[in-house]
């Protein structure tokens, strides 16, 4: 077969993560089954798009009555009327003591209390990865209830605010709702992260997560508020004992509540890449994912590159590398707006090298 074919590409998780402990925030995972090939106690049959329901051999399930649902379904709504856009939410379904929502890119794994770790993975590399994240206020009981548009939430986590947990194609959303000013305005998300790993501010105000050698490994993106009018809120990142805390400056005056809070976790940086033949030579289509588009600062170009790299380098990624990293870095580095390539970037084979400085000055796509 041809391997200049039209290929799919599955993207990346960049959040890199050898996390083996089972201790959570407040406890351990003990209820959740013997970790999967992947680390996880989903079922190999679980899919995106499970029809969801409780695990019936499952011990004590929780059975949401009318009023629960209705408060999820407020909480979701909520979040809807200001979050940003992020793509369609996967839909997850109820697996043992979990629920799981699976994407061709990563699995998400959504405790039944708010009082365990949110579990992420990746289902596209040889080697896969995962991350645990300790929920916010995570010291209570409540039983997750899932939102008919796939929005797992868990309710009075604290003294007037909820929780809602959104996977997307390409990362996960956890965001906090405020309900008013006696709520708290700190809120701590414990992070089980590869060893010698550590979080590290940027310029954005977003996170990187960095290995050893300050290599990049993930990110999660610059932090937002909005109130129920919609009006930003103040917000911010801190590092704490390793843990990520979010600020949220929501009792001033003026503030109407809810207010909604979220870190988003970017899990890829590639949707996808597809070959094509012009008279030229070959175009390699690159497909960035939401996450990608909006972090160019950092390590996150060359982690880019590495994850293309590393998904084609046996299906045709190998000739002029030079030059094809260049161009894909400085797609990369200046996509802000979509100035240098908008929302696909063009690799053309055939361009000399002509070193990063070149391709910048010639917006990416130097003539020759």
């Amino acid at each position: 077969m041809n391997t200049r074919q039209t290929l799919t590409c599955l993207s990346s998780l960049v959040l890199a993560c050898a996390c083996g402990s089972t201790e959570g925030p407040n406890g351990t995972l003990g209820e959740l089954a013997e970790p999967a090939s992947n680390g996880f106690a989903a079922s190999d049959d679980a899919t995106s798009d499970s029809a969801p329901g409780p695990d019936t051999t499952a011990p004590g399930v929780f059975e949401p009555g009318s009023a629960e649902r209705e408060r999820a379904r407020v909480i979701s709504e909520a979040i809807a009327r200001v979050a940003p856009s992020a793509g369609a939410i996967s839909f997850p379904a109820r697996i043992q003591q979990a629920f799981v929502a699976r994407t061709s890119l990563l699995e998400v794994v959504a405790p039944v209390t708010g009082s365990r770790w949110l579990e992420l993975a990746q289902r596209d590399r040889s080697e896969p990865i995962q991350v645990r994240v300790g929920l916010p206020l995570a010291d209570s009981e409540a039983a997750a209830v899932l939102a008919s548009d796939g929005t797992v939430t868990y309710t009075n986590t604290r003294d007037s605010t909820d929780v809602a947990v959104q996977t997307f194609e390409d990362g996960v959303r956890i965001q906090t709702l405020i309900h008013g000013p006696d709520a708290p305005t700190q809120f701590v998300y414990e992070m089980q992260l590869p060893e010698a790993a550590h979080l590290e501010k940027s310029a954005d105000g977003s996170v990187q997560i960095l290995d050893a050698s300050n290599a990049f490994l993930g990110g999660i993106g610059a932090p937002w508020a909005f109130d129920a009018g919609q009006r930003p809120v103040q917000t911010r990142y801190e590092i704490v004992d390793g843990s990520l805390v979010q600020l949220v400056e929501h009792d001033v005056e003026a503030v109407e509540y809810p207010v909604v809070a979220d870190p988003w976790f970017g899990l890829s940086l590639i949707d996808r890449a597809e070959w094509q033949l012009v008279s030229e030579g070959w175009v390699f289509h690159v497909y960035p994912t939401l996450w990608a588009i909006a972090h160019p600062l950092g390590g996150a170009p060359e982690a880019g590159w590495d994850e293309l790299y590393d998904k084609y380098s046996g299906s045709g990624l190998n000739t002029n590398l030079g030059s094809m990293r260049n161009q894909y870095i400085c797609h990369h580095m200046f996509n802000i707006g979509g100035i240098f390539g908008g929302d696909t970037w063009d690799l053309e084979e055939w361009v000399p090298d002509v070193g990063l400085p070149g391709f910048i000055a010639g917006r990416c796509n130097p003539q020759h």
